[in-house]
């Protein structure tokens, strides 16, 4: 697995609800920052957003909404960068 190797890992960008994956987005990404503590998360999804999902998102984590444009992303990876 990446999250396990020596790989220089910044950021994860994924979705809230992967449907071809096992776990969704959210325990994806709670599960990478377990294994990588600094590893910083930028969420998206165009679907509403439970609450249940809401208590999963990591706390100081960024949020995209879809759709979203080039220059919507570009700059939410670079909040989602910033120290």
């Amino acid at each position: 697995m990446l999250l396990r190797s020596d790989t220089l890992i910044d950021a994860m960008f994924t979705d809230i609800y992967l449907k071809e994956a096992v776990l969704g987005g959210c325990e994806l990404a709670i599960k990478a920052v377990a294994l990588r503590p600094n590893l910083r998360v930028l969420y998206t999804t165009g679907n509403s957003i439970t609450e249940k999902m809401k208590m999963l998102l990591i706390e100081g984590m960024q949020f995209l909404r879809k759709p979203y444009t080039q220059n919507q992303l570009q700059d939410s990876i670079k909040t989602t960068l910033a120290p």
